[in-house]
């Protein structure tokens, strides 16, 4: 059995640890106005200092005057508690959480007191949002959005379970959309001559072009430094990436971290960009920002938003006369020009940085009408009787 720690301070109450190894704190709320009994609000977490966070803010709730007492907060309260209170997030995801509670939870069922959510309530509340949940009034979510919403639902009430402040999860079990599993989007081998003939003149293009060559995520693309890239032995590393909130972090897994072998006129190109760009660092001097070592940047060295990246893109998809696809189509396209050239799925999954190969093969494993007509013609070879 786990021995408790115990650690008290004035004014911060009591945290030690429970016999599961998870952590809890006890703090005082004040007095129950009807027996005069002194109150105390108990929380749990996994680690010492995520209850500390949480007895922290209580104590501080308390002093300020606006604590809530747990049989009357709201669940929009609980909820942006239940975010401020987690530790082990990215910003980025914690940014997503906030902006899924304040435009689609919050204004539906968060004004109802989170002891009184029913699951009739929350049923109700994801079932309009897959009719008519899109903020614009164009009708409803995706499946995708509307079980983005419903884990951030569960998580939160999961959390109010551990925490006493209800008895069960009532999000539990609710029926959800069914995923839609869309077709891949990818260029057509002419469409992706017609797209770099149309732009090879644009600032973008070597950034592209290498996109299609070996199917770099957009992070990773316009995370690439010149210091990853060994000219000498044709293999760029890709080491980082830069997300949506315009910086830069290191890749999430082992297998993302990956070397890719360049071959033939995407060196020439890369060295010919390399020789514009050591220009402007010139005629720029100490404004430019070299530190950053970006292969693909703007003209002074900073670093190119994911967001501005991909409007340029796809204004350039426009003016090329291409439908509009995402800019991971170019990802799919790369993929499926290498399946349909023959280059081995273990291979294709090494270059793109997948975990498994049963990744790369249920994403990309289709068989393409060139794949079809190859097969015929090589049974056709092999069976000749």
């Amino acid at each position: 059995m786990a021995k408790k720690e115990h650690k008290r301070g004035k004014g911060e109450g009591t945290i030690y640890q429970r016999p599961d190894g998870t952590w809890a704190a006890q703090v005082s709320t004040g007095h129950d106005p009807k027996t005069g009994k002194l109150k105390r609000r108990t929380f749990y977490g996994k680690t010492r200092a995520e209850v500390a966070q949480k007895m922290s803010k209580a104590v501080n709730d308390v002093n300020t005057g606006t604590y809530s007492d747990p049989s009357t907060i709201t669940l929009e309260k609980w909820l942006y508690d239940w975010l401020e209170g987690k530790i082990n997030i990215e910003e980025e995801s914690r940014q997503l959480y906030n902006d899924t509670i304040r435009q689609h939870i919050a204004p539906e069922i968060g004004k109802k007191k989170l002891a009184d959510i029913r699951y009739r309530d929350i049923q109700t509340f994801i079932t309009n949002k897959s009719i008519n949940g899109r903020l614009d009034g164009r009708g409803g979510l995706s499946p995708k959005m509307v079980r983005r919403i419903y884990r951030v639902l569960f998580a939160a009430l999961k959390q109010a379970v551990k925490e006493r402040l209800v008895t069960y999860n009532e999000a539990d079990g609710i029926e959800l959309p069914k995923a839609v599993k869309h077709d891949v989007k990818t260029l057509s081998i002419e469409e992706v001559t017609k797209f770099l003939t149309f732009i090879k003149e644009h600032p973008n293009y070597v950034a592209i072009r290498l996109d299609l060559y070996c199917g770099l995520r957009r992070g990773e693309l316009l995370g690439l430094r010149w210091k990853d890239i060994d000219f000498k032995n044709g293999v760029i590393n890709i080491t980082q990436q830069i997300v949506t909130s315009k910086k830069i972090k290191g890749l999430k897994t082992t297998s993302s971290k990956r070397a890719v072998t360049l071959y033939g006129n995407i060196i020439d190109l890369l060295k010919e960009h390399k020789k514009q760009q050591n220009e402007f660092k010139l005629l720029l001097g100490t404004s430019y920002q070299k530190e950053l070592d970006l292969v693909f940047c703007h003209k002074d060295g900073s670093l190119i938003s994911p967001k501005v990246f991909y409007n340029q893109y796809k204004a350039l998809l426009d003016q090329a006369g291409l439908d509009s696809i995402s800019f991971h189509a170019l990802r799919h396209t790369a993929a499926t020009l290498m399946l349909e050239a023959g280059i081995p799925a273990k291979t294709v999954q090494e270059i793109l940085g997948h975990s498994t190969i049963s990744t790369t093969l249920d994403v990309y494993g289709h068989v393409t009408p060139k794949m079809q007509t190859d097969a015929a013609i090589k049974m056709n070879e092999i069976i000749s009787i």
